[in-house]
């Protein structure tokens, strides 16, 4: 087996790392702000950080998971903006990826091209009383049904958050 990655690999590695340290460099006085910069999102967008591993039908680059995984690294390595490689990572991993695994053909066409794009941005939240944040201490369960629908033996919690982009300042 070769373990080399590519060149076309190491050239990704190297694009994404100049990104981010052309960009992001010195990135941590945003923190100050204590806001989303939508335009630092855009940079990376551009670039197509919010595709990698989004199949090319839906707008993304279609790259493997490895090679997803080897850019990300880069761009975190020279952003010092931790916040904006959390929210990529983020995105493209707990939001994106479960869609292009999971989803049906409908829900793909319909999210897909604006969240490979950057346009929309995904978002993951999981909650219980008693687990927290912590993924491994969640208990609830969904169980099909003979009717083929889920029920679950616990009370759901949800959490909803406006766009940053949104002018609305209405919350639920």
């Amino acid at each position: 087996m070769d373990f080399q990655w590519s060149d076309s690999q190491d050239e990704l590695y190297r694009r994404a790392l100049e990104l981010a340290q052309r960009h992001f460099a010195g990135a941590s006085r945003v923190w100050a702000d204590h806001a989303f910069d939508r335009g630092h999102w855009d940079i990376c967008a551009e670039f197509g950080l919010m595709g990698l591993c989004v199949p090319e039908a839906y707008g993304g680059l279609g790259l493997d998971a490895l090679t997803t995984a080897r850019v990300v690294e880069a761009f975190g390595r020279g952003c010092e903006d931790t916040g904006l490689v959390f929210s990529a990572a983020a995105h493209l991993f707990a939001a994106v990826m479960p869609i292009v695994e999971y989803g049906d053909e409908a829900l793909k066409a319909a999210l897909l091209p604006a969240l490979a794009r950057g346009a929309a941005i995904g978002a993951n939240a999981i909650t219980e009383g008693e687990a927290g944040s912590d993924a491994f201490a969640l208990r609830t369960e969904a169980r099909r049904e003979e009717n083929s629908t889920y029920s679950t033996a616990r009370r759901a919690t949800s959490a909803t958050a406006r766009s940053p982009t949104s002018s609305s300042s209405t919350r639920r």
